[in-house]
């Protein structure tokens, strides 16, 4: 799922709003893998399909299996074994937690900084060179670019390709082809198929336009958001407009406002945040007195608190004028922050620190670029922070951000599997991040904003 997407949702789907049911864009997503080296008998397979590789134009013996329907091709070597998936519109599901038309911005959030910017390969028109990763997975993917710098076309050179599609139901006549629909829209509606009926329960007279009037007006309502929204908090308009379960005794006034009703199962149970949210609570609307205690025992023993708190003490300084305070742990939660998204193996969880980040005062960022000396100043300060002082807080916390967790509450099926990568790599990953984290800071306050890729990172 995307980390943060336009609201003009609404837009893409006007042609839409008028009258095609909920119903008909039920939906399942289904997580599918196939390994590189794979035979074509397992590949068809995996992809449900008898569709038998065809020749392909150019040079070797290579063979092609083509889905055009669904924006997937998969290439054979002279044996028969996979080489290369292959992935592009109109391709409606995501791999690795990206998806065909997210932005440069929205990819780099999720997976980090590229291992490799492959500079030889130009198109005209194209801005951005090709950027190759090779995830903790041992997978190798490589993400095409448009002019646009909106991802075009995803390519699994090595590992195990895992994604999941969003197939429209067909066992009703209301049924709608999502072909021609842009795929922006495509990912909406398939955030709606998957969870309509687990995390809301909308009637079935309701229609794909209430559903986008719904997370438009939820969108317009929250001006912090800046005409932005991520899938969770899609999911959350949508549960306080059609909740599942509705108590008789409940006013219709207090209806709006209810948060979705799942408790994370599986190993997401034993995430405890209460300690790190009762100090959140305080910190917003504790007595001055017993704020000011807490801020300062927040500030001596940080290493003990979540990003979440980090954040919230950041808030706390702002409101009293300290923005040198303020900025300083704004950086330290964004640092830990991505650290820790980087360390989870649920992509979709990545949204947190968006959401987190678009709860802060707007002035609060416009500090931050005023003074370019004082905030590279400041990032070396939380750069020394981190790195002296241990994060010693359940890493973990933003796994309850993604849609991992919410699948798990739901009963929805949720691939067995730790919840963060291997402590022994947190180490290289940590240095990796603060350096990233220092260029793209001292790029920013240079009025850099365009580049991503820091030059080491090239």
């Amino acid at each position: 799922m995307s980390l943060v997407r336009s609201a003009m949702v609404a837009t893409l789907l006007c042609t839409l709003c008028g009258a095609a049911p909920l119903v008909a864009f039920a939906a399942t997503a289904q997580e599918t893998s196939i390994r590189i080296g794979d035979a074509v008998g397992a590949v068809q397979a995996a992809l449900n399909t008898t569709i038998e590789p065809g020749p392909q134009t150019g040079p070797g013996p290579t063979r092609t299996l083509r889905l055009p329907s669904r924006g997937l091709w998969v290439f054979f070597n002279a044996s028969n074994k996979s080489y290369t998936v292959r992935f592009d519109a109109p391709f409606s599901g995501s791999v690795s937690g990206i998806r065909i038309g997210a932005s440069r911005d929205d990819l780099i959030a999720k997976l980090g900084q590229p291992n490799k910017v492959i500079t030889t390969f130009a198109l005209p028109g194209i801005r951005t060179p090709p950027y190759l990763y090779t995830l903790a997975s041992g997978t190798t993917i490589r993400f095409d670019f448009d002019g646009s710098d909106t991802v075009r076309i995803i390519l699994v050179t090595g590992g195990v390709a895992t994604f999941t599609e969003g197939e429209p139901d067909t066992s009703s006549g209301a049924a709608v082809s999502t072909a021609a629909i842009p795929n922006d829209t495509q990912q909406f509606l398939a955030l709606v198929a998957t969870y309509r009926g687990k995390a809301f329960c909308a009637p079935s007279t309701v229609t794909i336009g209430d559903a986008i009037n719904v997370v438009s007006q939820s969108v317009k309502s929250h001006p912090a958001w800046q005409g932005r929204y991520s899938d969770q908090q899609a999911l959350q308009a949508l549960a306080d407009t059609y909740p599942c379960t509705v108590s008789l005794d409940t006013p219709i006034s207090q209806l709006g406002g209810r948060k979705l009703l799942t408790r994370p199962g599986g190993e997401y149970a034993t995430i405890d945040t209460k300690a790190d949210i009762a100090v959140i609570q305080q910190l917003h609307s504790g007595a001055p007195t017993e704020n000011a205690d807490l801020a300062a025992q927040v500030t001596r023993t940080s290493g003990h608190y979540s990003p979440p708190v980090l954040f919230a003490l950041a808030e706390w300084y702002y409101m009293r004028g300290q923005v040198d305070d303020a900025l300083f742990w704004l950086n330290a939660a964004g640092l830990r922050g991505r650290f820790d998204a980087k360390i989870c193996t649920d992509t979709s969880a990545q949204s947190a620190i968006a959401e987190l980040s678009q709860k802060l005062p707007p002035d609060l960022y416009r500090q931050q670029w005023k003074d370019p000396a004082r905030i590279k100043a400041i990032v070396d300060r939380v750069i020394d922070w981190d790195t002296k002082t241990p994060a010693d807080y359940d890493h973990r916390w933003i796994s309850l951000h993604g849609l991992k967790a919410i699948n798990s509450g739901l009963g929805m099926s949720v691939l067995p599997g730790p919840l963060t990568l291997p402590q022994a790599e947190w180490h290289d990953i940590g240095k990796k991040n603060r350096q990233s984290y220092r260029a793209d800071m001292y790029r920013y306050a240079s009025g850099d904003r365009e580049s991503s890729v820091s030059k080491k990172d090239q």
